[in-house]
């Protein structure tokens, strides 16, 4: 008897405009914007010359369009988690978020090597990332109820969370020598979130009222009402769809 063909969403193959995608994420976190040129995507994604600029329009959109994805991600499972958490407390909402983010950097490694290399110049590419970023701890802090204003002794863990959940993934060299092949093992994925979850929830001690101790408040990465490019618009650009 011949065998059924069953073809599911989950098993479908990529789109070419997926594959370029998936391609130009690993080519920016490695050689970044400027070092990656769009043919050499299109060699990534095992696709013909020109296709880069027939389904982005250049290589500029084809990052951004990357860049939205990539943190879309990673905001869909906060959304996620928004549902399944509204009766816990917030402690346990901020630990479940925290471990959320330390599964994403470690399944998603272009994460963190793109805000390093991004991260130190001005550009309407560091504008777009920290957008992006705004928005998530936007989400962070509505979640478990945080004012906008937080302490700076906060927003200093804030940033070391952000690099102590990228480092195993992005230092995967060194972290291979360590870890062997556990560094793919759901359990030791775990391990990963469970260990960033207990350091950074030290500073979640930190209540929205003044005590008068510290060095005062700051708004984490600026006001939100700057020149930065909003990613909702991103689809609308350009009136292109991905084929």
């Amino acid at each position: 008897m011949p065998k059924t063909s069953r073809t599911t969403a989950t098993e479908r193959p990529p789109s070419t405009s997926e594959r370029l995608v998936n391609a130009g994420l690993r080519a920016f976190s490695t050689d970044g914007f400027e070092g990656t040129s769009a043919r050499r995507i299109e060699r990534l994604a095992g696709v013909e010359r020109g296709l880069v600029g027939y389904h982005f329009g250049s290589k500029q959109e084809l990052w951004d369009r990357a860049i939205d994805l990539l943190f879309q991600r990673y905001t869909d499972e906060l959304e996620s988690l928004r549902r399944a958490l509204r009766d816990v407390s917030r402690r346990e909402r901020a630990t479940a978020m925290l471990k959320a983010f330390a599964r994403f950097n470690t399944l998603n490694p272009e994460f963190f090597r793109i805000l390093v290399i991004e991260g130190h110049v001005k550009s309407e590419r560091s504008d777009r990332l920290a957008t992006h970023l705004r928005k998530i701890m936007t989400h962070f802090s509505d979640i478990t109820e945080m004012s906008a204003a937080i302490p700076i002794e906060t927003a200093i863990r804030w940033f070391q969370v952000i690099g102590a959940a990228g480092s195993i993934s992005s230092l995967s060299e060194f972290a291979a020598r360590t870890f062997g092949d556990e560094l793919h093992n759901p359990d030791f994925i775990d391990l990963v979130a469970d260990a960033l979850a207990a350091i950074a929830m030290e500073e979640f001690s930190h209540d929205d009222e003044d005590s008068g101790i510290g060095l005062g408040r700051v708004i984490f990465l600026g006001p939100q009402d700057d020149a930065a490019v909003d990613p909702d618009a991103a689809s609308t650009r350009t009136g292109r769809q991905a084929r």
